[in-house]
């Protein structure tokens, strides 16, 4: 039996595609993909820090030092800011006014392009493309922490 195609460059080619076109509308509003994440994140929510930075990082988007500094950048701009939540120790993260306006008209923008990309593909094959991106993810995930623990630190 033939070996199949291999998926790899059938889901970097499609990966780059719809990074290009979401960086086209974000382009356009002065949003970068590592803001729009946080954004999309909070939504109308507000969350705890460490949630928002947790999550950067999960997402691989931008981790560590440079997670806190798009936080603190992202303030300084005005498009989110920190909240005091009751009782709680840990400061909240949510979207300022200014950056809902600007965050929910380009929401429904993304998402009315998305349908447009899923037209005439059945939901059936969508939840199959789904659920075999997500073993793929999830196996490759972990090469990258077996690879991580088992190789020798670089030398200078």
């Amino acid at each position: 039996m033939a070996q199949p195609a291999p998926l790899s460059p059938t889901i970097g080619a499609t990966e780059r595609t719809l990074f290009a076109l979401l960086n086209s509308r974000l382009e356009r509003q002065g949003i970068s993909f590592p803001e729009w994440t946080v954004m999309f994140f909070l939504g109308s929510d507000r969350l705890p820090r460490s949630v928002v930075l947790s999550r950067l990082a999960s997402g691989r988007v931008v981790e560590g030092e440079a997670a806190v500094s798009l936080i603190d950048a992202m303030v300084k701009t005005g498009r989110i800011e920190i909240v005091k939540v009751d009782r709680e120790d840990e400061p909240y993260v949510m979207l300022t006014a200014a950056a809902e306006s600007t965050f929910f008209p380009l929401r429904a923008e993304v998402a009315a392009a998305a349908q447009k990309i899923y037209a005439g593909i059945s939901q059936e094959d969508i939840e199959t493309t789904r659920r075999t991106l997500e073993q793929v993810g999830r196996q490759a995930a972990a090469l990258l922490r077996g690879a991580a623990t088992t190789q020798p630190p670089h030398s200078a």
